[in-house]
């Protein structure tokens, strides 16, 4: 089990959109932004959630979450529902599908 990196990423990314909205504190966007890095993360922790839980997803929010001050770690993941993220990163995976595609697509029609 490795961290997906995409996930990180997309929290970092949702935390800058909403300190640019004005929902969150700019301060704690950065610093959430700043420590979105899949390589950080405790996967022991991560496995051991997992065992619990049997959830792909929490106990890598949680990992990620103890990376970051109490006060940004309250952020993260903020107003949005793990069905949200899950959403997102199945976009997000069918997109990089779509390019991968697409240029197969172009090499047959040459």
């Amino acid at each position: 089990m490795r961290t997906n990196s995409k996930l990180v990423r997309l929290l970092g990314a949702l935390a800058k959109a909403e300190a640019k909205n004005g929902v969150i504190p700019e301060s704690v966007a950065k610093e959430i932004a700043e420590k979105a890095h899949a390589e950080d993360i405790d996967m022991d922790y991560v496995r051991e959630g997992f065992k619990k839980t049997s959830h792909p997803l929490m106990p890598q929010i949680r990992a990620f979450t103890k990376l970051c001050s109490p006060e940004a770690g309250g952020y993260i993941h903020w107003g949005a529902t793990t069905q949200d993220i899950t959403d997102t990163g199945m976009i997000l995976q069918l997109r990089n599908a779509q390019d991968i595609l697409e240029k197969q697509l172009e090499l047959i029609n040459c």
